[in-house]
């Protein structure tokens, strides 16, 4: 298994899927989100199954088998290539991120510039937040182009379906970004089949400020809150 070193493609951003195994699935029965922005309705994407969860779990753990043992030198390609073709739709991500969180597009597209974490030998299955899953589902989508299939797989859907990937029995670590109430429910769930967690919970952009004796305090609060303000 190699890592794939497919150019830059344009996306559809009018029709969302799940991804598995390399395919666009679905949508099946969906689920819609609506624009914080102006109140309108954002378009249908698919509402997992239990089915959905058991076909993506089997494929990240045939991927990942052979991903492993592939060479770190031929395995970096893919997140590399892949950050790179992020950054060319960057417009794309932001006018979409705009759509599902509401953020301007130039806070929305300087959030993108960061990137994804950089990959290593692992098999992963993003579960988009169910009020966000636009981007979520067309970065896995992209992410066909450049890593095996099964590697880096989307679901979206409701809080069933966190639910499911936490105490599936093939999943062997859940990480989690979001409240303290919902991390609770995720370390029940993975409690059952003793799963690695990792939770970052209820975190609003805190920052220790080390004032200098001739810094410009007005214009360091200021810096600190536009951070708060654009995370």
């Amino acid at each position: 298994m190699a890592a794939n070193q497919t150019k830059t493609a344009a996306l559809d951003f009018t029709t969302f899927h799940n991804v598995i195994d390399g395919q666009l699935t679905g949508p099946g029965t969906t689920y819609h989100t609506v624009n914080p922005a102006n109140l309108e309705n954002n378009l249908g994407v698919p509402s997992s199954t239990l089915g959905d969860v058991n076909s993506a779990v089997e494929a990240a753990q045939r991927a990942a088998k052979s991903w492993a043992e592939v060479p770190w030198d031929d395995r970096k390609t893919a997140p590399g290539g892949f950050i790179a073709a992020l950054e060319d739709l960057s417009d794309d991500f932001a006018q979409m991120l705009n759509k599902e969180q509401g953020k301007p597009v130039s806070i929305a597209a300087q959030r993108l510039n960061s990137g994804p974490a950089v990959l290593t030998g692992n098999a992963f299955i993003l579960k988009p937040s169910p009020f966000t899953p636009y981007c979520g589902l067309k970065m896995a989508e992209l992410g066909t182009g450049f890593f095996p299939p099964g590697i880096f797989q989307a679901l979206s859907g409701e809080d069933e379906l966190g639910h499911m990937l936490s105490t599936h029995p093939g999943v062997e670590m859940v990480t989690l970004t979001g409240s303290v109430e919902t991390g609770k429910k995720v370390m029940a769930a993975c409690n059952a089949t003793l799963k690695r967690v990792i939770l970052e919970l209820g975190g609003n952009d805190a920052a220790i400020v080390c004032t200098p004796k001739n810094s410009d305090v007005r214009s360091t609060a200021v810096w600190v809150q536009n951070g708060v303000l654009k995370a």
